[in-house]
């Protein structure tokens, strides 16, 4: 059945392909992702909010488009038996000295669908292709709530989810967090809506690279970086956990959930929640109308020499 349903969807994501091609439209259902309802991001925003100020434990996942195509090829490869060779030259950041690329891909999605059936909201890019697809054939929460991604950006709604941080303590998984930390002591500065940053107990985790390309030679591979991060975390006190950690933020919030405390994988927006801004947001219209004379760009020192391969260095 689950191999039907994928194929359905690869036909369906062809023509949804080709119209695009030809009108410039996406073509898609506003109502339905997958077998879930698709909520707005207002309303995932809601979600988040409430879920924060209940005191429960919670996890917020999003997913983005790397993450989701190594889940694609590798359900392809386990369904049908159709290797990819596809980004096979940087997955080996998933792997062991001697053990094949796939191999590596498929012990992640492995952790990912475990990680799926842990999240309370799922945070998704509508138009991402056969996301809809692993929607469908994980096993997912039945009450699981699914809302546009952009529901994890407060600052974008009338009542951000971020006010109810206001008096916790709140840990923030970031390669940034020096000026994270700096740039909170002046966070009245920040935003015109007071509510986007409130006062909070503040403490910060630094983050580990591991993208495309790159690995962080201390670990044999991703997962040992995986447990390591997971360890720092869950060594600080905290109430709810915010991850801007790249590849890991999906999964380390599952677990986070598990271990009882809440968190909210908020991926490359979490440094704009802190007033640091960087090039992908420079001339989008939505973003670039918080910017103000005390936002912050992140040090040159952390750049890594190969930005070209961490999204074209666009968080500088």
């Amino acid at each position: 059945m689950k191999r039907l349903k994928w194929l359905i969807h690869e036909i369906k994501w062809l023509v949804i392909g080709g119209l695009h091609v030809i009108t410039g439209i996406y073509f898609l259902n506003d109502k339905k992702y997958g077998r879930h309802k698709l909520h707005t991001a207002e309303e995932g925003n809601a979600f988040i909010r409430n879920s924060i100020a209940s005191g429960e434990p919670f996890a917020y996942c999003r997913y983005s488009y790397t993450e989701m195509d190594i889940m694609i090829r590798s359900n392809t490869q386990r369904m049908f038996g159709i290797p990819s060779t596809r980004r096979i030259k940087w997955l080996y950041i998933f792997c062991k000295p001697g053990e094949s690329n796939l191999t590596g891909a498929v012990k992640y999605d492995t952790l990912m669908r475990e990680a799926f059936s842990k999240a309370d909201i799922i945070g998704i890019w509508p138009n991402l292709h056969m996301g809809d697809a692993l929607i469908e054939i994980q096993d997912t929460k039945d009450d699981v709530f699914v809302s546009d991604a952009r529901g994890v950006e407060p600052f974008l709604h009338n009542e951000p989810w971020s006010m109810s941080l206001e008096g916790k303590r709140v840990l923030v998984v970031s390669p940034f967090s020096e000026a994270i930390k700096n740039q909170y002591k002046r966070r009245e500065l920040l935003w015109d809506d007071k509510r986007v940053l409130p006062e909070f107990e503040l403490e910060t985790e630094d983050s580990i690279w591991f993208y495309k390309g790159k690995r962080d030679e201390r670990f044999g591979d991703w997962f040992e970086a995986f447990d390591y991060l997971y360890g720092r975390i869950m060594s600080h006190d905290f109430d709810i956990a915010i991850l801007g950690c790249g590849y890991f933020g999906f999964a380390l919030a599952a677990k986070i959930r598990e271990a009882g405390k809440q968190a909210v994988h908020m991926g490359g927006a979490t440094q704009l929640l802190f007033g640091i801004r960087g090039k992908r947001w420079d001339t989008n219209k939505n973003i670039n109308r918080f910017y103000n004379e005390f936002w912050i760009r992140p040090e040159e020192s952390l750049k890594p020499a190969d930005d070209k391969n961490l999204d074209n260095g666009c968080y500088w």
